[in-house]
């Protein structure tokens, strides 16, 4: 379950950037099955950071206890 700190984190600075991230994951879950993904939440942090015109990776650590 790594990945799910990273959705976190994302979710966040697609909140930051002016996003609403409820609608991003959302669209995010629509776009294309999940149910091959090897890992979800790693697919749904590479959707909602294309999708939000995100850098690859998180610019600064999230503390995911926060």
């Amino acid at each position: 379950m790594a990945g799910w700190p990273a959705l976190a984190a994302t979710l966040d600075d697609a909140r930051r950037a002016g996003h609403n991230p409820a609608t991003l994951l959302t669209e995010a879950t629509r776009r294309r099955e999940l149910d091959t993904a090897t890992s979800i939440s790693d697919v749904l942090v590479w959707r909602l950071r294309r999708s939000a015109h995100l850098a690859a990776l998180p610019e600064t650590p999230h503390d995911p206890l926060a």
